[in-house]
């Protein structure tokens, strides 16, 4: 019996490391994420392009690069999400422009009419573009 709490020590050792396990998938999810989210960044910004117009369906232009500057993404540990996309330019009533360029809506115009403007998607495109590579992202957290 007087060996018995050193034979437990012994076997116990042979176990893996539960927290030490949490603690490194966690770490290797959270290297992912951000991967991914700076992938869709890049690609998004790829996408705007500095032109002076472009057709509906197509990625939006951005002919000072304003808007194309204004796409970031974020990543929040604690929930283990990332966000990317456009900051908001203003925080008037009117629909936010990025809103309106990926899916398209109305807007007022400096004349006081309104006037539609078709979807010029480009966030969602880089985000299936990326999502494709997810796998490959995760893939040395695996090893």
């Amino acid at each position: 019996m007087a060996g018995m709490p050193f034979m437990w020590a012994e076997a116990k050792r042979h176990f893996f490391d539960r927290r030490g396990l949490e603690r490194l998938m966690r770490r290797q999810t959270l290297r992912a994420l951000s991967k991914w989210g700076a992938f869709v960044r890049h690609r998004a910004r790829e996408m705007v392009r500095k032109k002076k117009r472009s057709a509906p369906g197509q990625p939006p232009a951005s002919p000072t690069g304003l808007y194309r500057d204004s796409i970031f993404f974020a990543l929040d540990p604690d929930s283990l999400a990332v966000v990317a996309g456009p900051v908001r330019f203003s925080r008037s009533k009117t629909p936010p422009v990025p809103e309106i360029l990926e899916h398209g809506g109305y807007v007022n115009t400096r004349d006081g009419r309104g006037a539609y403007i078709d979807p010029r998607p480009h966030m969602q495109p880089a985000a299936d573009e990326v999502n494709d590579q997810l796998e490959r992202l995760w893939a040395p957290s695996l090893k």
